[in-house]
């Protein structure tokens, strides 16, 4: 979970922040703050221990319009991915999609190519 020397090196990345990092023995809670090349920004929260894995990526605009978010919160149990989701706002709404157990590169790829190749 080498995130900073990753963020370091990946194209995409203009800046980062690091809000938080706590590290115990077994237990890891980092915030980050990324931004990105074209202005955009995400939040990165996880939390790991022997046992968890708590995620949230929120990805949003400059001015906090909000695009795209992927957690495992338990929100959505019907779902079959439960507990990941990724929640879409890109069209006004929010629409909630099965996900997968995400990683930040994982994200920070599917942005890139979201960029790189815009919707029409």
């Amino acid at each position: 979970m080498n995130y900073l020397s990753r963020l370091n090196n990946h194209p995409f990345v203009a800046q980062y922040s690091i809000l938080r990092h706590d590290q115990k023995e077994n237990t890891v809670l980092i915030k980050l703050r990324i931004e990105l090349v074209d202005g955009s920004i995400l939040h990165m929260k996880e939390y790991t221990d022997l046992y968890t894995r708590n995620y949230a990526f929120h990805w949003q605009q400059a001015d906090d319009t909000w695009l795209v978010r992927w957690d495992n919160a338990h929100h959505f149990p019907k779902l079959a991915s439960f507990p990941h989701y990724q929640h879409d706002y890109r069209t006004g709404e929010e629409i909630v999609n099965d996900s997968f157990d995400i990683s930040l590169i994982e994200v920070l790829e599917y942005i890139d190519n979201l960029i790189a190749k815009p919707r029409k």
